[in-house]
């Protein structure tokens, strides 16, 4: 420090000494008022003195340290002249402030200027954390109230949980006791048969032993189809191309009726079709539902309409359970049956998806042989129908398939074509396993 500076700090600290003893004599001669010296006090105890109780410090609710950082930060700037103190104190306070703006102020100002820019700095921090501590604030209430939904929301996920938990265990009890009551049901039925044996050895009139046995089996099958067909929402979805195909058509035979979605699919949409099924099990379903449906055999049933009286006919699921000499008939039949310009639509599982093998044909005992689309199309043009033409129906979900490769996920240095061959080779994978489960070759007459 030189001694410039050293001689203005002396004669501020000599100063700021006599302003003191001259306020410490005020302050005894009555000058001030209780009230100013009460405030004095609060506000010296709460900056100076230290303290337990956690303080908070706010610069926007307005008491007198807020409006001291806000307004009297600047300690080098002209002081106040005005006074809240009335009468001759007032205006000797008055007097002194002008006195010391005009003599004192000047002289220890340039001091203070670096205490001001200080005071400046200190104020703008605050304020920046006041509004920063509001943010956080806010930020928190915001938080504490999505924590409190979540947390609602969590209860209420707990109660439905134990709701499906519950449903669960009583799911899991019913099946438990469909399958009790299901081998009761066979033990009943080979006993059932066992009776019809005794009574055919006994009065072979009395009863047809054979018809009563297909009656029992034909239930089998049903349980058999509601167990792995899927549901009547799910095989009706998959039907709907036939409104497209049959659209206008009237009086079609829908051949292999089962539980009739088709019969359903066709109702929705105007078309009026009959269903024909062997097991009756299936077209006493489909007259609960208000469809019309018999029972027989297509052959039989064919053999018994007029030429020319049909307004097309439908085979969803059953020429893979006809022998080649059966279907060839069944299809001459249908020829022979349809008016002219009615159409033929027979539906199968497509042999040349290789994974319908693990899947739905052999998952049927009944399937005789799977029959390649071409076969059946050969078929239909050699007996006369034209514009034969195969749909491919059901595609495998996307997420089933092989997955191609993107160029940027092989590793690095790998050639281009060994990606385009990789890629193409999944590609046919996917045409040979994961093409379509069913296909059906349409005709008309």
């Amino acid at each position: 420090m030189d001694n410039g500076t050293k001689q203005e700090a002396g004669e501020f600290a000599g100063l700021e000494e006599r302003i003191k003893e001259r306020v410490r004599q005020k302050m005894a001669s009555g000058l001030y008022n209780e009230d100013e010296l009460e405030r004095l006090t609060r506000l010296k105890s709460r900056v100076f003195e230290p303290s337990d109780q956690p303080v908070r410090v706010s610069l926007l609710d307005g008491h007198q340290g807020s409006r001291a950082l806000h307004e009297d930060w600047d300690l080098a700037g002209p002081i106040k002249i005005q006074t809240g103190r009335g009468g001759l104190a007032g205006n000797i306070v008055t007097l002194f402030k002008k006195i010391y703006q005009k003599t004192l102020h000047r002289l220890i100002r340039i001091t203070l200027v670096r205490q001001s820019d200080y005071n400046l700095a200190v104020r703008d921090t605050l304020q920046r954390a006041e509004q920063e501590l509001s943010y956080q604030r806010r930020r928190y209430l915001e938080l504490a109230s999505r924590t409190l939904a979540a947390e609602k929301a969590l209860d209420e996920m707990d109660r439905r949980m134990l709701k499906v938990e519950r449903l669960e265990e009583k799911m899991t009890s019913l099946d438990r006791a469909l399958k009790d009551l299901d081998r009761q049901g066979v033990f009943l039925k080979n006993r059932v048969m066992d009776m019809l044996e005794d009574i055919a050895k006994k009065s072979p009139s009395a009863v047809n032993v054979a018809e009563e046995k297909s009656k029992l089996e034909s239930f089998d099958y049903t349980l058999f189809e509601n167990l792995h067909r899927g549901s009547r929402e799910e095989i009706r979805k998959r039907l709907e191309v036939y409104a497209h195909w049959f659209k206008g058509a009237q009086n079609v035979v829908d051949i292999g009726c089962g539980r009739g979605e088709l019969l359903e699919v066709f109702a929705a949409n105007g078309i009026s079709a009959t269903g024909l099924d062997i097991n009756e099990e299936m077209v006493a379903e489909c007259a609960a539902l208000g469809l019309s449906a018999t029972s027989g055999d297509a052959i039989s049933f064919l053999k018994s309409r007029q030429g020319g009286s049909l307004g097309g006919i439908t085979a969803v699921q059953v020429i893979e359970h006809m022998p080649v000499d059966v279907m060839g008939e069944f299809f001459k039949l249908a020829y022979d049956k349809l008016k002219p310009g009615a159409q033929i639509a027979a539906e199968t599982v497509n042999p040349t998806c290789l994974t319908t093998f693990c899947g739905a044909f052999y998952l049927d005992m009944s399937h005789t042989k799977p029959v390649h689309p071409l076969a059946v199309q050969f078929m239909l043009e050699r007996i006369g129908f034209s514009e034969v033409r195969i749909e491919y129906l059901n595609p495998y979900p996307a997420h089933m398939r092989l997955k191609t490769v993107a160029p940027e996920d092989f590793p690095s240095g790998v050639e281009p074509s060994f990606i385009v061959e990789y890629n193409a080779n999944l590609d046919k994978l996917n045409g040979i396993l994961y093409s379509h489960t069913d296909y059906a070759v349409v005709a008309r007459k």
